[in-house]
């Protein structure tokens, strides 16, 4: 997960991500691991420890690795790219796929940004790239139109989220409160309205609810019950993150 604050931490999520997936490899069976390994150290040749550096746990599939050789700063870059590129798709194969989800990436660094772009663009058998983002972010646009480019240049399917309406929220209401779909359709309509059918403030604001006792269990009824008039005048704040930050101060 990228975020504001480390922006100018190069790689911090893409090398927490690969070293998951590294540490997953090791529940292999011998067999099967050594496999990967052979794999892994056939992919990076002589430059293990560019990879190493940066993610330490790559030690456990390579080994101890000679230190790199002293190059310009250029060269340098571009053979940890090639490198780390190597080293990922020797991770993946087709029976056993690797998948790196990567989320806000509204907030990537421009070397992570580098990464992605060389692994989208790849088209040899390459690790499954899942990546997530924001499209209306402040301070972040210039990324996001970069994004927005190298997914159209290489044709990514994509999926975009909106606002959950009246109907989804109905059915996300009925799930969690083990009830009809038309019995919580009134309520469905008053919690879309109060959170913008955000789906993190409709979460939000259901715990918030449930901790005013908006919501309540009937044992007699054996289930969930509430007044839709209480919950439409509840003085919750229409602010997600007012919301999250009024819930945080009222714990003990």
């Amino acid at each position: 997960k990228f975020d504001p604050f480390s922006r100018a931490t190069p790689l911090g999520a893409v090398t927490r991500a690969v070293g998951g997936a590294v540490r997953s490899l090791l529940t292999l069976g011998e067999a099967a691991l050594d496999a990967v390994r052979s794999r892994a150290r056939e992919a990076v040749g002589d430059h293990g420890a560019v990879v190493i550096d940066v993610v330490p746990e790559a030690r456990w599939l390579l080994g101890d690795a000679p230190a790199a050789r002293p190059l310009s700063v250029v060269e340098a870059r571009n053979r940890f790219l090639v490198t780390l590129e190597e080293f990922l798709c020797a991770l993946h194969e087709p029976e056993r796929p690797l998948a790196l989800f990567l989320d806000d990436v509204q907030w990537v660094d421009a070397a992570s940004l580098e990464v992605i772009t060389r692994l989208v663009r790849r088209r040899a058998a390459r690790p499954m790239l899942l990546l997530s983002w924001r499209e209306s972010e402040h301070g972040a646009q210039d990324v996001i139109d970069r994004v927005d480019a190298l997914v159209r240049e290489c044709d990514v399917p994509t999926v975009h989220l909106g606002v959950l309406g009246p109907g989804a929220v109905a059915a996300l209401l009925a799930e969690a409160l083990g009830a009809p779909v038309d019995r919580v359709a009134p309520l469905a309509e008053v919690v879309a309205a109060k959170t913008g059918g955000n789906p993190f403030f409709v979460r939000q604001f259901l715990d918030a609810a449930l901790e005013r006792s908006l919501l309540h269990w009937d044992r007699a009824a054996r289930a969930w019950s509430w007044r839709i008039e209480d919950v439409g005048a509840a003085a919750l704040s229409d602010n997600v993150a007012e919301l999250v930050a009024a819930r945080i101060s009222a714990q003990p």
